[in-house]
């Protein structure tokens, strides 16, 4: 399956969006922004810029952009980008221009986007996707990422040979723009990988309002942080999920040694600027879940106890 002269539709262009359809649309001619309101009118008149680490400043002028997705016609490829307060709004929208063949690919956070995509479409080939990245939208519109190395890990668990064929489709159309991008086999324990690793990064740069180096800078938040971590993990494993014996470890190591100084995370951003916010998809649904398995996590309801109310 050759996806790269196919209608491809980026839903959301945002700091991951915005990133995603940006690349594309650099290297193919049928990619098609949704978006809406000044964003919208702004990519109209000038394009889409993206100022990224990994490569360089470019613009863009997707084929089509407009706030209807029936302006795009059938849809070989859709991609999801939002924040999961917007999911359902976006999915009641784009419910109608989605086709059994349409491959759905949600580049979300969280771990239920998919989910909830299969449930509220009930056709498609929906993916389940997640991306490494620190990528903003910037007042101007334009978009900025200062990830070096960005990376997006997609599949479906139990794969059947369309949804194989679907995964390594999406995997070769990224890779040849130029987006890194490695097809999973376990992609639940991917998801859940990237979803700890926000539980703790989000939560602690959004909780105490600043970036990396202000966690890993100051050994109480860092002991917090380690707390953050090793809670989320006895989640996913209580819940049976393939997770890393060592993944403490590692993502410990990853904000020490492998995460941009001055990097942070959208919820921080949302949270300072008094947005709507994911303070839910994180804290919210971590607290639960530890709740419900009879589990103890007492940094993660800390913080969320002490954010929800903001």
């Amino acid at each position: 399956m050759d996806l790269s002269n196919k209608t491809i539709c980026i839903a959301g262009i945002g700091g991951v969006g915005g990133y995603i359809g940006g690349v594309l649309a650099r290297t193919y001619a049928n990619v098609n922004f949704l978006a809406r309101g000044e964003r919208l009118a702004h990519i109209r008149e000038y394009g889409l810029t993206v100022k990224c680490a990994n490569l360089g400043i470019f613009t863009v002028n997707p084929k089509a952009v407009s706030d209807s997705i029936t302006d795009f016609g059938h849809l070989d490829c859709l991609f999801i980008c939002c924040k999961n307060y917007q999911l359902p709004e976006l999915c009641a929208q784009l419910k109608d221009a989605v086709s059994t063949d349409t491959i759905i690919v949600p580049i979300m956070n969280g771990t239920t986007a998919a989910g909830e995509i299969r449930k509220a479409f009930g056709k498609g080939i929906v993916l389940d996707a997640l991306i490494y990245i620190i990528s903003t939208a910037m007042p101007d519109f334009s978009i900025e990422s200062l990830s070096p190395s960005p990376l997006v890990q997609l599949g479906k668990q139990n794969a059947d040979a369309a949804e194989r064929e679907a995964s390594l489709a999406v995997g070769k159309l990224l890779n040849d723009a130029g987006i890194k991008c490695k097809v999973e086999e376990d992609i639940e324990a991917a998801v859940w990988t990237k979803y700890i690793q926000n539980c703790a990064f989000n939560v602690a740069t959004a909780y105490y309002l600043t970036d990396a180096q202000g966690i890993y800078n100051d050994p109480a938040r860092l002991e917090k942080y380690r707390h953050l971590l090793e809670e989320s993990c006895l989640v996913a494993r209580t819940l049976g999920i393939h997770i890393a014996d060592n993944l403490e470890d590692d993502l410990y190591d990853r904000l020490l040694h492998r995460t941009v100084a001055n990097g942070t995370s959208s919820l921080k951003k949302d949270m300072a600027a008094g947005r709507p916010n994911e303070l839910e998809t994180f804290s919210g649904t971590l607290v639960r879940k530890a709740k419900e398995l009879g589990l103890l996590a007492p940094v993660s309801e800390e913080f969320y106890e002490g954010m929800k109310n903001r």
